[in-house]
């Protein structure tokens, strides 16, 4: 029998107890998922967007179509207007069969979606249970209020502040790039609560938006600006900004620093100027940009619309012996790119397949070796993904477009250079159906060909 100990309560862990109970021989193994948390309520956070990589992810575990129905808030078309270049593109995500490609989500609802279907499967979720230690020969995992549990396999999901890889590492931290902003959900439920009579214009046109399924990416030197629509009468809305330019808007403050009204004033300049520089545009929520900002409530505090970016540095191993660590533990990334929640799904849904194709079979690999395979072929994605997202948040907090980038990402010769031809790498390596080859394919990552070793871990085979 295989105990396994799952350490965390995100997406990856979730993902990674369902796909090992759902895949792997149910007399062979046990899954226990361990969250810190009281509740799941208690993450922090606003929503998730899941694209062709994370909802191929959900293929693997059998529930996309269920999630979907349940809260799944599909946005199709998306506007990506870059400020830099002057450019505008209106990007439709849907596949030629009709599968949605862009879906947004709550984030505490996808998380308690998710956890429903662990009883189901018979894995258990315990609360309050703060990881301590593990002890390699005794295969047991140790919590901060003195309990234990047994662990033949200890997964580490447990987010960029890890304490399974602190216990491993304590060197690798979270890196801290230069640039945080806003990030909340706006309720209109007292708007949709009116007669349709009794609204204005524009009150409706909000509701249109928010109700509707346009997405909008807005980006100028040095920030970008985001409106996602959730449903229900909801908006994910947020801002990145450096800190140089918060000095700017918020009276030589930072966001942490200023107070509720300054918030406002600033950020409200800072839309108007965003919306005044874009000039005529087809896409209508553009119009509501300012208005929107002016909605805000910034008067819940900190924790409620601070979003500072973090990143890891880029790890060259996550399996240690009878220990892997996954998604943010193991590859946090700026979320400008999106990455982030897709990645982490795509890990826990193709570990359960390893251990099914690999462990829990006649293969004869020992549980160490199937960890390491799964580490070193994950790396052939996570890699080029990390370059991605680093080059792209740097890409937004520069002081001028001749500003040198940290990673570069050589683009080929005689092809689109800056903002636009990451922009068609992103965009290629996000509509790919397989989620997988063409992240991998992507110029100027590094080249590496998908081996035979890793169509295992694909949607195509599950």
């Amino acid at each position: 029998m295989l105990n396994v100990a799952i350490i965390g309560g995100g997406p990856a862990a979730f993902a990674a107890a369902i796909s090992i109970a759902k895949h792997c021989p149910a007399s062979e193994v046990t899954v226990n998922v361990y969250e810190a948390r009281g509740s799941l309520k208690e993450h922090v956070g606003v929503q998730y967007t899941l694209m062709y990589m994370g909802l191929n992810a959900l293929d693997v575990l059998g529930i996309r179509r269920k999630i979907l129905e349940l809260i799944g808030h599909v946005n199709s078309p998306v506007w990506f207007i870059d400020q830099v270049r002057g450019e505008s593109r209106k990007m439709d995500f849907g596949d030629e069969k009709g599968k949605e490609g862009w879906v947004h989500f709550e984030r505490v609802a996808l998380l308690e979606a998710l956890a429903a279907e662990l009883p189901v499967l018979n894995v258990k979720m315990h609360f309050l249970k703060r990881f301590a230690s593990y002890d390699m020969a005794a295969r047991r995992v140790t919590f901060a209020d003195g309990t234990s549990a047994p662990a033949d396999l200890l997964i580490g999901a447990d987010g960029i502040h890890s304490t399974v890889r602190a216990m491993i590492d304590p060197s690798i931290k979270p890196i801290v790039p230069g640039n945080e902003g806003f990030y909340m959900t706006m309720d209109f439920s007292d708007i949709a609560a009116k007669s349709k009579e009794s609204r204005t214009a524009q009150e409706q046109s909000i509701l249109d938006f928010v109700n509707g399924n346009a997405s909008v990416f807005s980006w100028a030197i040095p920030e970008m600006f985001g409106l996602f629509p959730l449903g229900n009468n909801r908006l994910c809305f947020f801002d990145s900004i450096d800190h140089e330019a918060q000095k700017t808007l918020f009276n030589g403050k930072t966001q942490d620093q200023a107070g509720p009204e300054e918030k406002r004033k600033g950020l409200l300049a800072r839309a108007k100027a965003h919306r005044a520089d874009l000039g005529p545009h087809p896409c209508p929520a553009i119009d509501l940009l300012p208005t929107l900002v002016e909605m805000v409530d910034f008067s819940a505090g900190e924790k409620k619309d601070h979003w500072v970016i973090k990143h890891l540095p880029l790890l060259e191993k996550t399996a240690y012996e009878r220990i892997v660590i996954i998604g943010d533990a193991a590859h946090a990334v700026p979320p400008s790119s999106g990455y982030g929640a897709q990645s982490s799904i795509e890990d826990g849904a193709f570990l359960g397949l390893a251990l099914r194709d690999r462990y829990f079979s006649s293969s004869g690999m020992s549980l160490q070796e199937v960890l390491h395979e799964f580490s070193d072929t994950r790396k052939l994605v996570i890699h080029p993904i990390h370059r991605i997202s680093i080059y792209s948040n740097a890409a937004y907090i520069r002081k001028s477009p001749k500003e040198k980038l940290p990673v570069s990402l050589r683009p080929p010769a005689g092809s689109l250079d800056g903002m636009a031809w990451l922009g068609e790498v992103m965009l290629g390596s996000l509509m790919g159906v397989d989620g997988v080859k063409d992240v991998i394919a992507i110029p100027g990552s590094p080249g590496m060909p998908v081996p035979e070793k890793m169509r295992i871990y694909t949607p195509g085979k599950i």
